[in-house]
């Protein structure tokens, strides 16, 4: 997705912020930061502890505010990448940066309790991918992904969910952020026409 992303007068892929299991970040600078829409993919070494995660998370945007200056973000989170978001999201504690655009792909979010903050006006694309007939991406079945529209309601978020039905070698789960309609779709939705 960072390769459909990286494109002149759309964005440049800046940064890569790895975390260790421990939580500590390195960088690994490609690009300066600048005005150009950075992209900076986040790396977990442990990927699957959500919430540790989000906890994570923080520590990764507080160091991009302090060392990068970078005081907005959109973000996009596939499979558990979504519910990371989510979850730091819903912690106490928040990095002094504003969260304007959030795109979620094949995450799934049963179970969780509703949104307590995010920022008035936030735009969240959810996508969900099925194969076929079926109702999943042969992971995440779209019914996971749908409860989110409940969770953010009341909290001035614009919220738009698209469901992409297709054969499996562009709607399984782990080539949804890989499938060209999709880019599209996030590029849409992430910078959006003036």
């Amino acid at each position: 997705m960072v390769t459909s992303l990286n494109r002149p007068h759309l964005a440049t892929f800046a940064l890569t912020a790895h975390v260790s299991f421990a939580g500590r970040v390195s960088w690994q600078q490609r690009h300066a930061i600048r005005a150009n829409n950075p992209l900076v993919p986040i790396i977990f070494k442990d990927n699957t502890h959500p919430q540790r995660q989000a906890r994570q998370l923080l520590v990764v945007l507080n160091q991009l505010h302090r060392r990068y200056g970078i005081n907005h973000i959109n973000v996009v989170g596939h499979s558990s990448g979504g519910t990371i978001i989510y979850d730091y999201l819903n912690n106490r504690s928040q990095a002094p940066v504003t969260v304007r655009r959030i795109v979620t792909i094949g995450a799934d979010f049963p179970e969780r309790t509703p949104l307590r903050r995010v920022t008035p006006s936030c735009d969240w694309l959810n996508l969900a991918g099925t194969i076929g007939a079926l109702d999943n991406d042969s992971e995440v079945p779209a019914a996971t992904v749908t409860p989110l529209a409940h969770l953010v309601a009341q909290r001035g978020v614009h919220y738009h969910f698209r469901r992409y039905s297709g054969p499996v070698w562009n709607t399984q789960h782990s080539l949804l952020h890989e499938n060209p309609a999709l880019d599209a779709l996030i590029i849409r939705a992430l910078y959006p026409p003036n």
